[in-house]
């Protein structure tokens, strides 16, 4: 009898682990890398398209948080999914608008109750008028996927472009398929800005002439937000940002001063190199100070990045959160 309540002890105890890793939580990702649009190529022509256009970073930042979920946060591979560069030869790995929104949907239901999803977006942004009416300033925000076109007048949009709305839409459907989310976007929303050919810096923003869009009317003050997600519907979701709506989000090389240095976005250059460091400790609250100070260090003067959201959640993955205030004040 004893050694049969031994074996069912052992059997029991083995079977345990297994169960309880099956319901752990899990982390997914989408990781899109935006630095290439062979349409506005076409139009502009080689040097407009590579002065004004063409990013250098996008596809190194992905592969370096790829690369650092992987390795220090324990994420899976096979959980990751990237959307980077463009060629015929493999269209379904093109960070098209399409295949973006269609990732976005597969993440809502894949993920399971307690699971946490991260969102990167690595590419330009700039402002459209908006149509809905529910912008203050007028202007929509807009993720600029690789088959970007210019200004479709007839249909008042930009062809390719993905509105802040729709983002917002599918990331709480993340979110109400029980999942916590965390968004990145390191590209501008909106500014004055100068792009310079193949300087030492290049900005993450669309200027609204290259793309041709109109000049929209302006019904309210500026509205100083990220745009991505609403203010009343945040619990379980939190927004990184590269950049405020009037500020730039750059590019450049990185390490400054390292011989041959890579092109990369400065905000994913911070965030990957404080994720190896704190393995993600603490809660975003406590990242988006270092991540301040990690602008200052590389002497960037030109944006304060802020999040939005529940910042109590964590870095490092799923898990408990202690209360925070839903957004950060920028410096």
């Amino acid at each position: 009898m004893r050694r049969l309540a031994a074996a069912l002890l052992l059997a029991t105890a083995t079977l345990v682990p297994s169960a309880v890793a099956t319901e752990a939580p899990r982390t997914w990702a989408l990781l899109v890398g935006c630095g290439d649009c062979p349409f506005l190529a076409r139009h502009l022509g080689p040097e407009a398209y590579e002065a004004r256009v063409r990013l250098h970073g996008p596809g190194a930042d992905v592969r370096a948080l790829e690369a650092t979920l992987v390795a220090t946060l324990g994420v899976a591979p096979e959980r990751i999914t990237v959307l980077s560069g463009f060629t015929d030869d493999a269209p379904l790995g093109n960070p098209t608008r399409e295949n973006v929104l269609r990732a976005l949907v597969r993440l809502s239901r894949a993920v399971a109750p307690g699971d946490r999803a991260i969102f990167h977006f690595a590419g330009h942004g700039s402002r459209v008028p908006d149509l809905s009416g529910d912008e203050a300033d007028g202007l929509d925000e807009v993720l600029l996927a690789a088959d970007v076109r210019t200004w479709d007048g007839e249909g008042r949009r930009i062809p390719g472009a993905i509105l802040d709305d729709e983002i917002g839409v599918r990331l709480r459907a993340i979110r109400d398929a029980g999942a916590t989310v965390w968004a990145i976007f390191d590209c501008c929303h909106a500014g004055t800005m100068i792009r310079g050919g193949d300087g030492a810096l290049r900005v993450r923003r669309l200027a609204a002439d290259v793309l041709g869009v109109p000049a929209p009317s302006i019904r309210g003050g500026f509205a100083d937000r990220g745009g991505l997600v609403e203010g009343g519907e945040l619990g379980g979701l939190v927004a990184t940002y590269a950049a405020r709506a009037d500020q730039r989000s750059a590019e450049m090389r990185l390490p400054r001063g390292a011989a041959d240095a890579p092109w990369r976005g400065l905000l994913t250059w911070a965030l990957v190199e404080d994720l190896q460091r704190t393995k993600g400790a603490g809660d975003v609250f406590a990242l988006d100070a270092r991540l301040r100070a990690a602008f200052l260090a590389a002497s960037f003067q030109g944006a304060s990045p802020f999040s939005e959201g529940d910042v109590a959640l964590s870095p490092a993955g799923p898990g408990p959160t202690t209360p925070r205030s839903r957004e950060l004040p920028g410096l």
